[in-house]
């Protein structure tokens, strides 16, 4: 019965007025589903009018009556593909977008974060060899996992050449901050080629470690592997 209310309310023009608790009363709109789908159908037809004015998503909630999880997701992922094509990622940060149009969903930061994570303007100051924590700080990257993310692509970025001009893991890990085991694993697997050339040279594989400061599992584990496989006549490094 909920059902056919919802498709009938779709098709009243009477009711473009009336925000979504109105409607639900109006139409006897009780189960979590029902209402769900109703939202949904409220956001995608009338919430773009008022993200063009500039309304944050608090504001629209209200006026719109929404309550749902969902439909709030979308609203805020609405507002902020919006806005977010408007505007050149260099002038952007996520934490005053957050602030400005009242964005409260984790995977509508979440999303925001990763936009502007993979903009040119970011991806530029990383192989600049900037801070990851000035990025960071410059573009409003807070959560966790992004700053994981952006961690790992600055070593992926410095890494190459810091290796090459023979620095050490704890040297480059403390220039560029680098503190997740992630990141720092992945610097360290940058001088595996280097380990192999040592291993061939007859240096054994704690010597190796120790010179380039080699500590995180991932990469003594392929170290160790290198030396194993080399030492029972198998040239070609893992």
């Amino acid at each position: 019965m909920e059902h056919r209310s919802f498709q009938g309310l779709r098709t009243r023009t009477n009711n473009v007025y009336l925000n979504c608790c109105r409607l639900a009363d109006k139409y006897g709109i009780i189960t979590p589903e029902v209402r769900r789908d109703l939202e949904n159908h409220v956001v995608n037809t009338k919430a773009m009018r008022k993200i063009r004015a500039g309304k944050d998503c608090r504001h629209i909630a209200e006026a719109l009556g929404l309550i749902t999880e969902e439909a709030r997701f979308t609203l805020e992922e609405l507002t902020l593909n919006h806005h977010l094509v408007l505007h050149s990622p260099d002038k952007l940060n996520a934490l005053k977008i957050i602030e400005k149009y009242r964005i409260t969903h984790v995977k509508a930061r979440y999303m925001l974060e990763q936009r502007l994570l993979t903009s040119e303007t970011l991806q530029r100051d990383i192989k600049n060899g900037d801070h990851w924590r000035r990025i960071a700080e410059r573009y409003g990257i807070t959560l966790m996992s992004c700053l994981d993310k952006l961690q790992l692509d600055c070593v992926n970025a410095v890494a190459v050449n810091a290796v090459r001009n023979g620095e050490g893991c704890q040297t480059i890990a403390m220039r560029y901050g680098i503190i997740t085991p992630g990141a720092r694993a992945a610097l360290e697997e940058h001088y595996l080629e280097r380990t192999m050339a040592d291993i061939r040279a007859g240096d054994h594989y704690r010597t190796i470690a120790a010179r380039y400061g080699m500590t995180s599992t991932p990469a003594l584990s392929k170290l160790i592997t290198q030396y194993v496989t080399y030492h029972n006549g198998n040239l070609t490094p893992l």
